[in-house]
């Protein structure tokens, strides 16, 4: 019978440093994001929610933050993630620690909007929730049962979901760059935070083959799922591939690692033959009957909802009858069945936003961000797998209307008040952190420079306002 101890103890691990570094990266930033004094204060979440949502909060946004709403409960809540991940690690009371993973992300997620909402965010929480099939029980160290066909295929079923629907909705939108086999001569210049091998990619990769190779993963080799050991073997290998040239080119936090650890669980022991060798995990009882019974029961549930999603995702929601809907609609917020699809439509412009203020009215100074693309002759850093949330959030924002952006003004009065959590966030601040007299927000349209110019970048359009001027 083939064997998935190994495979399972190695994708265990992955995830338990995904989640480790997830939690230690947010937790460095939530004074200034979240925090009573940051940009979206999560105890003022707390006191909307109480008031239009009532006890129903629970249940539409799923948080502990509820219990206490302060930022001594934030802190507990990341300390408690940090220490469950490390559980987890160190492979001690993996089932039980990995339940704190995913009560406490989930958790933070929940009143942490739009700071942890993105995929990787979701993915971390629903592989966190779907880990628990597969995870180890007994609060000992280093016990690792068989897990069951059900769990492992559950595991299996939320990575083809992930690959697939990447590539789906790239043909499904309608993005004439992606139909056109265009994409990828602009996604590595335009992607959020570029890395230092980004530009270089951008002039020396063949683009079409690039595009060929990428939907090839997502839409074709994933299926391999199905084909027996090769065909994992086959799918594994290629979208690990994929993967390892996304985290070559470009910072996506913790999103590589994270999809690499679900690879793993495509694989069986047999096929770590050399890594079997080396490690050696304790014989233990098998598991009771009752046990793969549930396990078994909510991998089903599990699969299901994932399999409604998708064909929801794909063919529009109209084929389901209301009771479903209203069935999906009602564990939407507990982020376990999620949607997936990146770069949908790929952008074609880099409008790059400009945070500045001034003393005098006259003279106009940056606030720098340590990972956004703002002085045109800064090398952009390796970031990754750290997650730069508010770097990040800027470029979407770049690509909206200051109006539909009401953290964005937030942001502007925070940094009016010189608010030292805020502050924080940023790697240069002019007036030696003394509150300015107004601030604003401008754009300008950014494109890669010549290959051997000495400049990264160049302003392709005027810098024109974005945000109307805030003042004191």
């Amino acid at each position: 019978m083939t064997s998935h101890r190994l495979t399972t103890w190695l994708f265990l691990r992955l995830l338990g440093v995904c989640a480790l570094v997830a939690f230690l990266s947010f937790g460095v930033q939530l004074s200034g994001l979240i925090g009573a004094e940051g940009i979206t204060p999560a105890v003022q979440l707390a006191e909307v929610a109480q008031e239009h949502l009532g006890a129903s909060r629970w249940w539409k946004l799923p948080s502990l933050f509820w219990l206490w709403p302060s930022d001594a409960l934030l802190w507990l809540l990341v300390a408690m993630g940090t220490a469950c991940s490390a559980l987890v690690v160190a492979d001690f009371a993996v089932g039980p620690a990995l339940l704190g993973v995913w009560v406490t992300y989930l958790s933070l997620s929940s009143v942490s909007r739009p700071w942890l909402n993105y995929q990787w965010d979701t993915l971390l929480v629903e592989t966190a929730f779907v880990a628990l099939l597969v995870a180890p029980w007994q609060l000992r160290w280093r016990v690792f049962n068989e897990p069951t066909r059900a769990g492992v295929w559950a595991v299996r079923i939320l990575w083809l979901r992930l690959l697939f629907f990447a590539g789906f909705v790239k043909l499904s939108s309608g993005d004439p760059t992606w139909a056109s086999a265009t994409a990828l001569t602009f996604h590595h210049w335009t992607q959020p935070l570029p890395g230092p091998l980004s530009l270089a990619a951008h002039h020396w990769l063949p683009h079409s083959l690039e595009w060929a190779l990428t939907l090839g993963v997502e839409l074709v080799l994933c299926w391999g799922l199905f084909l027996g050991r090769r065909g994992r073997v086959v799918a594994a290998a290629s979208s690990t591939v994929l993967m390892l040239g996304l985290a070559a080119t470009g910072n996506y936090g913790f999103f590589q690692a994270l999809t690499l650890a679900l690879c793993v669980m495509l694989l069986d022991d047999e096929v770590l033959g050399r890594l079997r060798s080396r490690i050696t995990l304790p014989e233990v009882p098998e598991l009771p009957r009752w046990h793969e019974g549930t396990v078994t029961a909510v991998a089903v549930v599990l699969i299901t909802l994932g399999t409604i999603q998708g064909v929801g995702q794909s063919a529009g929601w109209g084929w389901l009858p209301e009771s479903g809907r209203a069935v999906m609609a009602s564990v939407q917020p507990f982020r376990t069945v999620n949607r997936y699809g990146l770069f949908a439509r790929m952008t074609t412009r880099r409008p790059e936003l400009r945070i500045e203020g001034t003393l005098d009215g006259l003279i106009w100074e940056a606030y720098r961000l340590p990972y956004k693309v703002e002085e045109l002759d800064r090398a952009a850093p390796q970031v990754a797998p750290h997650m730069p949330r508010l770097d990040w959030q800027l470029w979407f924002a770049a690509l909206s209307r200051c109006d539909r952006e009401p953290w964005l003004r937030a942001l502007m009065e925070r940094l009016l008040e010189a608010e030292p959590a805020v502050l924080g966030l940023f790697r240069q601040v002019p007036f030696d952190g003394q509150p300015p007299k107004a601030v604003r927000v401008v754009t300008v349209d950014l494109e890669p420079a010549p290959w051997g110019a000495e400049a990264q970048w160049t302003e392709v359009t005027e810098q024109r306002l974005f945000c109307p001027v805030v003042s004191r």
